[in-house]
Parts: structure tokens; C-alpha cells; sequence
């Protein structure tokens, strides 16, 4: 059974990148992480953003190859927040394959590993504070759901199923109030203070997001 994943990972550092990039979904997953899944048309809308006549080009971090225009990217938000960023990738066919990763902290790489087998992106995950208690038999990857679908395109699937909308509702009304929460309490000059900032803007624009996929003729069932 073949796995593909290629990917953008971090906790609280992600959310300014879909209201830049229309292409660009941010998902939570458990443990407070959150996910940019790499498709197609995020790439496409990236290379649009190069200047005109420039080629495309790729650049070896450590021991991972990466799109230059994708790791610049990755770069800025780790300087910019001060967080940690994680690209990573993982190819399988037949239980044969290999994973990679990079992570940037405040512009500079932290872990760059390609290894066959698992563990690079648990490596990654471990960066951004996401530690397993019993990795023997349950690792970072699993305890964060990365297996939950087997390519990068499948993870935005089920985005129109009513289940799919009201999973993602909860999770970002609990963003949200989090968020409102922190800038409660936070210095204003806090460099946490923005990071909240730019989390609550992004949680109320896919909200709205939300809403309209919901009042859509034929959403969730109906018929008409």
C-alpha cells in the first residue's frame, strides 16, 4: 500500500499562511499541532508568486531536498514567530520507502535528516514539543494522526462532508477561544501576543469559511 505525505508543520506559527495563500488549508491536529498539507495547487500558487522569469529551483538543507520558494517561506515564519517550522515528507510502496525533514527555528535549521524507514518526521515532531510516552508502541506520528490518510491530496477530501465541517467547526471555535483567552491575559508586546493575534484572525475567517460551505444549496444533505 503506497504513503505520501509532504507537508508543513508548527505550533501556533502556521496561521498567517492562508491569509496569504488562498490555496493554502490549515488543519489542526491533536495535540495542538498545526498542519499545512502540501498540494498541488499550494505549489502552483507558490511558483505564481515568483518573479517573472525566474526558474524554479531546488536547494539541499543538510541532507533534505526542498523546494527553494517553499523553504524560504518556512524560513520566514520560524524567524518572524520565533517558533519552530517543520517541512516534512515521507514516500512508502509496499512498506519499502523513506521519510525527510527540516526544521527552522528562528531562521535557522535545527534538524535537516533523511533516513529510510520511520522516524525523521517523529525527529521533527520532537522539535516542536510533541514527545510520545510510550514510543515503543506508539509514536509521534501516530499520536498526532499523521496516518489518517495516505496522500497529501486525500487529507482535503472529506473537506465538504457535514462530519468533516462540524469536526473542524469545534476545533476552531476551541482555537478561537483560546486565542481570545490569551490576548486577555498577554503583554501586548509579547511576541505570544501576535502569534494569538494572527490565530484568532484565522480562525474567524475559515469560521466564515465554514458558514458559507454550510448555506451552499445541496451542503450538508439538503437536497433542494
Amino acid at each position: 500500500m503506497a504513503y505520501h505525505l509532504e507537508a508543513l508543520l508548527g505550533k501556533g506559527t502556521l496561521a498567517t499562511v492562508p491569509l496569504e495563500y488562498s490555496t493554502a488549508r490549515l488543519l489542526l491536529l491533536r495535540h495542538g499541532l498545526q498542519f499545512i498539507p502540501l498540494t498541488r495547487a499550494f505549489y502552483a500558487e507558490l511558483s505564481a508568486r515568483r518573479p517573472v522569469g525566474q526558474t524554479p529551483h531546488f536547494e539541499t538543507v543538510g541532507e533534505v531536498r526542498v523546494a527553494s520558494d517553499l523553504a524560504d517561506l518556512a524560513r520566514q515564519l520560524s524567524e518572524k514567530e520565533k517558533e519552530p517550522v517543520a517541512y516534512v515528507e515521507a514516500h512508502f510502496l509496499g512498506g519499502a520507502g523513506n521519510q525527510s525533514a527540516v526544521v527552522w527555528q528562528e531562521g535557522q535549521v535545527l534538524l535537516a535528516i533523511s533516513a529510510g524507514g520511520m522516524g525523521a518526521i517523529d525527529q521533527a515532531l520532537r522539535c516542536l514539543g510533541i514527545r510520545a510516552s510510550n514510543p515503543e508502541s506508539f509514536d509521534e506520528f501516530d499520536m498526532v494522526g499523521l496516518g489518517r490518510w495516505r496522500s497529501t491530496e486525500a487529507w482535503l477530501q472529506e473537506e465538504g462532508s457535514h462530519d468533516r465541517l462540524e469536526w473542524e467547526a469545534n476545533q476552531l471555535v476551541a482555537a478561537l477561544a483560546r486565542a481570545e483567552a490569551a490576548l486577555r491575559e498577554l503583554n501586548p508586546q509579547s511576541p505570544i501576543y501576535r502569534i494569538a493575534e494572527q490565530q484568532k484572525k484565522w480562525a474567524e475567517q475559515r469560521l466564515g469559511e465554514l458558514s458559507q460551505k454550510e448555506r451552499r444549496p445541496g451542503a450538508s444533505g439538503d437536497p433542494s
